[in-house]
C-alpha cells in the first residue's frame, strides 16, 4: 500500500485571480500546503497537479513532482474527484494505494493534521474527511430564512459538522467505485476553525496572514525553547 499526496492546483481562479500563486506573507499560497505535505510523515510520495506554467514553476522551486492535468480538467465545472483519477491513472497506482488530497487554499493546516488524518483510515474505513464545527445555522437564501424563526435554538447549542476541505484521504479503489472524494464508510478528522481556514476572497488571504504570522512566531519560540535559548537573549 503506498499513500500519495496530491495537490490539485489550477490556474484560473473567479474571486481571486491567480489565487493558487497569489503571495501570502512572501510566498505563493500553494507553498505553503507543499510545506506542510514534506513535512508530514505519511505520505511515500507528493504531487501537484495542474495545467499551468505559473503553477508548475512554483511546484518546482518548492521541490514537488507535477503531473500535466489536461486542459478539460481545470475548467470551473471540473471536479477535484476527476483529477485525482487522472492522477491515479498517470501514477499507475492500484485500487490498495490511498490518495490524501491536499488543497492549496488551506494554509493553516499542518502535518500533524495531514498525518493524524492519514492515521485514522483504519481497515474499516474507505475515506477520512476534515470537518470542523459549524454553529452558523442561522442562514438565509434569497431574502428567505433557511431555519424555523419561531423556534430558534442557542447557537451554543448547535453541533453541527462541516466539511472544511483541508485534507482528504479516501482508498483508490474505493474512489474508482464510488466516483466521490468521501467514499463509504468515512470517518470524520476534526479541525479547529483557524487551522480549517480556506482562501476563497482577498479578504481570507488578510486573515490567514495574521494567523499564519502567529503560527510561525509560535514555531520559532518553540524552537528556541528546544535550543536552550532563553526568549529575549541570543542573536
Amino acid at each position: 500500500m503506498t499513500t500519495i499526496g496530491i495537490i490539485p492546483a489550477r490556474g484560473g481562479s473567479k474571486r481571486v485571480k491567480s489565487k493558487n500563486t497569489s503571495p501570502l506573507l512572501g510566498r505563493p499560497l500553494m507553498a505553503w500546503t507543499c510545506d506542510a505535505a514534506k513535512a508530514a510523515g505519511c505520505l511515500d510520495a507528493l504531487y501537484v497537479s495542474t495545467e499551468d506554467d505559473d503553477v508548475r514553476e512554483v511546484a518546482r522551486r518548492e521541490g514537488v513532482a507535477v503531473i500535466d492535468r489536461p486542459a478539460e480538467l481545470a475548467s470551473d465545472t471540473a471536479t477535484t474527484e476527476s483529477v485525482l483519477l487522472h492522477a491515479a491513472d498517470v501514477l499507475g497506482l492500484s485500487d490498495a494505494d490511498v490518495f490524501v488530497c491536499l488543497a492549496p487554499t488551506s494554509p493553516l493546516r499542518t502535518a500533524r493534521h495531514i498525518d493524524e488524518a492519514r492515521a485514522l483510515l483504519a481497515k474499516d474505513y474507505n475515506s477520512v474527511v476534515s470537518v470542523m464545527r459549524d454553529r452558523g445555522a442561522f442562514r438565509w437564501a434569497r431574502g428567505q430564512a433557511l431555519f424555523d424563526r419561531s423556534s430558534r435554538p442557542r447557537t451554543q447549542d448547535l453541533e453541527d459538522l462541516r466539511e472544511q476541505g483541508a485534507v482528504y484521504v479516501m482508498r483508490v479503489g474505493a474512489l474508482r467505485d464510488r466516483g466521490v472524494l468521501s467514499p463509504d464508510p468515512a470517518a470524520l478528522y476534526l479541525m479547529d476553525a483557524i487551522s480549517s481556514a480556506d482562501i476563497d476572497t482577498y479578504d481570507d488571504l488578510e486573515v490567514a496572514a495574521f494567523w499564519l504570522t502567529k503560527q510561525l512566531m509560535r514555531r520559532r519560540s518553540e524552537y528556541a525553547d528546544a535550543a536552550g535559548w532563553k526568549r529575549g537573549e541570543g542573536a
